[in-house]
């Protein structure tokens, strides 16, 4: 509801930042700017906790495409992970099956999965984390539940290149 409501103002670039601070908002202009620059239709600011990059070895041999000579999720380029801040021009947003999401934790790894499906150019610059006790975070049951949904849309986008499943 977010990107569409920035769509609907008219946004040239939406980045969206996380409420709780665990992502720095430094580098918002940065994002902006890249995306501007048209470098990007897409950025990923990664995080540098390590919470999130045991299961990116995972997701990236899930998503890898034999056709198309990479060894990345998706595609030609080589993200560490597809979790973290998104900055998209409204295209991508626009052009995206959002609304096939989950409207879970599991969306930002959907999205991403779905824009680099689409051919879009992504890109990703390294953002600091910081886990406190303020901020959100997923207890084990939740962060099992996260690892799946990221193993699910791994698997569908692999059956969909493969011609066993609709997109």
């Amino acid at each position: 509801t977010c990107y569409a409501a920035a769509l609907e103002r008219g946004a040239d670039i939406v980045v969206m930042l996380h409420p709780d601070y665990q992502y720095t908002p430094r580098l918002v202009t940065a994002m902006a700017s890249m995306i501007a620059s048209e470098q990007y239709d897409a950025l990923r600011a990664f995080l540098e906790g390590a919470l999130w990059r045991r299961h990116a070895a995972v997701q990236i041999r899930g998503q890898s495409h034999p056709d198309r000579g990479a060894k990345h999720p998706l595609g030609k380029q080589a993200l560490r992970v597809s979790h973290g801040i998104p900055g998209l021009e409204p295209d991508v947003l626009l052009r995206l099956p959002l609304l096939a999401c989950s409207d879970d934790f599991v969306f930002d790894n959907q999205m991403i999965t779905q824009a680099l499906f689409f051919g879009f150019r992504v890109g990703e610059i390294s953002c600091p984390t910081h886990y406190f006790q303020d901020a959100s975070s997923l207890n084990f049951a939740r962060s099992l539940t996260y690892g799946l949904g990221v193993l699910k849309t791994s698997l569908a986008c692999r059956l969909h290149w493969w011609g066993t499943r609709a997109p």
